[in-house]
């Protein structure tokens, strides 16, 4: 285990019981919960999605207006707070210890009526919304820059499947040598290889990165902008969901390309740790981010 906990924060589009539609939605409820119990600084991130659940809770403005840049333009969010209560390991009886402390974690949602004001999340199955490249942008940039303003302090960020896999992207290409960001890593969990964020390469323009990262080597995958590509790059530390999605990924089922990524991320790892697995425990995850910190790898091989 870590001997110091490090404060991560969780990134995904979708966590129970606030909004979900995916393989990722119960994890990102279990995942923060056992983390509190065991001590972590945890927080979680976002999307204000139009859902029952989000707009029955009870948010503190934390930022009103914050100018998120995407492509050639600034789009305005406002980021709310809510705290999670933990449920306990072991459930508590009211009755007998009425008194008993329940640990809670931080909520944060990022609103924007244009992107998140919507019946689905990421459209239906077969008809995605044409627009999820811009949303999502939109909100990868969006935590980084709600991180920037805010000053919570973040020494790792989790991301969780395609939709925050441009995270680990932007901390290193764009902030990394940002004060809140030195020292930062980040990690990348794949639940659902089969869904990769895949987009014509005109969506690339929307990161405000220089084109010369769009190429074969490095960001373009047949010639489009994948976005779980993207995070298999960058990402200090990577792991799947499951062993069906690590097998997934290993074997090339959901496309070579990745399957090629994470071959090349095993042999340049050389002497440091590097499993590509699904975690059990909240100690298999300390151990993803201890050798996240201590071997921060993310894009070293994007030349």
């Amino acid at each position: 285990m870590l001997k110091k906990r490090p404060r991560v924060l969780l990134v995904s589009a979708e966590a129970y019981p606030f909004a979900g539609s995916g393989a990722g939605e119960a994890t990102m409820r279990a995942l923060p919960e056992a983390m509190a119990r065991e001590g972590f600084d945890v927080s979680l991130i976002l999307p204000k999605h139009r859902r029952p659940a989000i707009e029955a809770l009870e948010c503190a403005t934390v930022v009103e207006r914050l100018p998120v840049p995407l492509g050639e333009n600034k789009v305005p969010t406002a980021v709310y707070r809510t705290e999670a209560a933990v449920s306990p390991a072991v459930p508590v009886d009211a009755a007998i210890d009425p008194e008993s402390p329940r640990r809670r974690f931080p909520v944060y949602f990022v609103e924007n009526v244009k992107y998140f004001d919507r019946e689905r999340i990421f459209g239906s199955t077969n008809v995605p919304y044409l627009d999820n490249d811009e949303r999502f942008t939109f909100f990868c940039r969006a935590v980084m820059e709600f991180v920037r303003k805010a000053g919570i302090g973040v020494d790792l960020v989790h991301c969780h499947d395609w939709p925050t896999a441009l995270i680990p992207m932007f901390l290193r290409a764009r902030y990394g040598d940002q004060r809140p960001f030195k020292k930062t890593v980040s990690v990348l969990t794949v639940h659902d290889p089969a869904a990769q964020g895949e987009f014509p390469p005109e969506s690339f323009a929307l990161t405000g990165l220089a084109w010369d990262l769009f190429h074969p080597e490095k960001l373009a995958l047949n010639g489009r902008f994948n976005f779980l590509n993207a995070g298999f790059l960058y990402a200090d530390g990577l792991n799947a969901g499951s062993e069906g999605a690590a097998e997934a990924v290993r074997t090339g089922q959901c496309g070579p390309a990745l399957a090629a990524a994470l071959e090349k991320r095993y042999r340049e790892a050389a002497e440091a740790e590097f499993d590509f697995t699904a975690p059990a425990s909240v100690r298999d995850y300390a151990g993803i981010y201890r050798r996240a910190m201590q071997n921060p790898r993310g894009g070293s091989h994007v030349r």
